[in-house]
């Protein structure tokens, strides 16, 4: 599925749409670097009757379900690292002796908090999602270039880049395999 930005004009894609049919609100950030708006958008659930419209985009699902996620990340010596996102609230950041976070980032980088962000995942219509939310952090969160504001709640999509402090992190899915 394509969404054209109203800003800048630039055609994103969207990777397996039909997560988020029937939620009221959608928002991700324009992969355009220079523009990066927030874009908004929704798709009605299956059951109610969509009216084609000259210009709009025809929605052809991928049938494609997320079975998980995980963040992978670089040590400053290059090791690659990978952390599994699980269902539930998962607090994210350096790890410390004294606290157990769900996801703690191996690194001595002292811009990232020791409890910097949350990713909530959750199971909706067999699909796994993840929601990204800031912690109160000194630092905040860049996505893809953009700071996450308080408060605000980003789903994540497949190649999402997030840094938290100095340190980026790529999100990265995991697709069940189609029955056919």
């Amino acid at each position: 599925m394509k969404i054209t930005c109203s800003k800048c004009g630039r055609k994103n894609t969207i990777k397996n749409p039909e997560v988020f049919r029937g939620m009221k609100n959608v928002v991700f950030v324009c992969k355009n670097k220079d523009c990066k708006s927030k874009i908004k958008f929704n798709l009605p659930n299956e059951d109610e009757k969509e009216e084609k419209k000259e210009g709009t985009t025809i929605v052809v699902p991928n049938n494609s379900k997320v079975k998980s996620a995980q963040l992978t990340y670089k040590s400053a010596e290059g090791e690659r690292f990978i952390s599994v996102i699980g269902p539930g609230v998962n607090h994210i950041g350096r790890q410390a002796k004294g606290f157990n976070q769900e996801i703690a980032i191996k690194t001595e980088d002292r811009h990232m908090s020791r409890v910097h962000a949350v990713i909530i995942g959750k199971v909706q219509e067999g699909s796994f999602l993840s929601i990204l939310k800031d912690y109160n952090s000194k630092n905040k969160i860049q996505l893809n270039g953009r700071i996450i504001l308080e408060n605000e709640e980003v789903y994540l999509m497949e190649g999402d880049k997030i840094i938290l402090g100095s340190t980026q992190l790529l999100y990265e899915v995991n697709y069940q395999e189609s029955e056919h």
